[in-house]
């Protein structure tokens, strides 16, 4: 999905024993949204929910004794033109249908199936 400051995309979700469920994900900053400080602006976990076929938002979970190889940052600073991505650790993986849903602070707003 394009929105004006950013790219977002998903790539794959799966589940994990030790993680979870895993949704690997992508966003790049193409411009700095308004109110951004020394020309970066935050990238985190915080935009992501999965929710469940039944319609409950899953939390996030993260086992640091068994982290993915790939992690996406839980939050960090980006510049135009950088881009965070890896894996997004939720703490459930039992529902056969999830939706992953993107829904960040400048009211972006997008959601893929995953099966």
């Amino acid at each position: 999905m394009t929105f004006a400051h950013f790219t977002v995309r998903v790539d794959e979700a799966t589940g994990s024993e030790a993680q979870g469920y895993l949704v690997r994900a992508r966003v790049c900053v193409t411009s700095l949204p308004p109110g951004s400080t020394d020309d970066t602006t935050r990238i985190s976990w915080d935009p992501w929910t999965v929710l469940a076929a039944t319609g409950s938002s899953k939390s996030h979970l993260y086992d640091g004794s068994h982290p993915p190889s790939d992690m996406y940052p839980q939050s960090a600073q980006y510049a135009a033109g950088q881009c965070a991505a890896g894996y997004i650790p939720f703490s459930d993986q039992n529902s056969p249908t999830l939706t992953v849903d993107y829904r960040n602070e400048l009211g972006d707003h997008a959601q893929w199936k995953a099966h």
